[in-house]
């Protein structure tokens, strides 16, 4: 099991199996007060060998903040039905999409979202971001 991709974006969703993502690579949020929400999805793709198929499959998404503290934490189960036909050697795609729209965060800094299958370290992937007063935004005059 692993995860091939892994995306903070504006908002995703999966359609026949397929992964759509808007404003993917979020890596820096303006917030003018705190607390404020995140306002943010994370996509990911899960590869999975042939042997994996059919079995069931836990995904936990956290996100940490400057501190430290868990400002949220996600669990998903799935499990993954085969595809009508796979060749050998073959891993089977599978979309995820877990939304942290709603979620407030308390401090400005970087944040660290976590994601882990099945509890194993080896799929971990982390992905920071940044959440950041907007006065700290620097537009030049027009």
């Amino acid at each position: 099991m692993e995860i091939v991709a892994a995306l903070i974006c504006d908002a995703a969703t999966v359609r026949e199996g397929l992964l759509n993502v808007l404003g993917a690579g979020i890596a820096r949020l303006w917030r003018p007060q705190l607390p404020a929400p995140l306002s943010i999805d994370f996509a990911t793709l899960i590869s999975c060998p042939q042997e994996q198929i059919g079995r069931p499959h836990e995904i936990e998404v956290r996100i940490t903040d400057p501190s430290g503290n868990a400002a949220a934490v996600a669990m998903g189960a799935f499990k993954m039905e085969r595809a009508q036909r796979l060749e050998d050697g073959e891993a089977q795609a599978l979309p995820l999409v877990l939304s942290f729209k709603a979620v407030a965060t308390k401090e400005f800094g970087r944040h660290r979202l976590t994601a882990t299958i099945d509890h194993d370290p080896a799929t971990t992937k982390e992905l920071d971001f940044w959440v950041l007063h907007r006065d700290e935004l620097k537009i030049p005059p027009l």
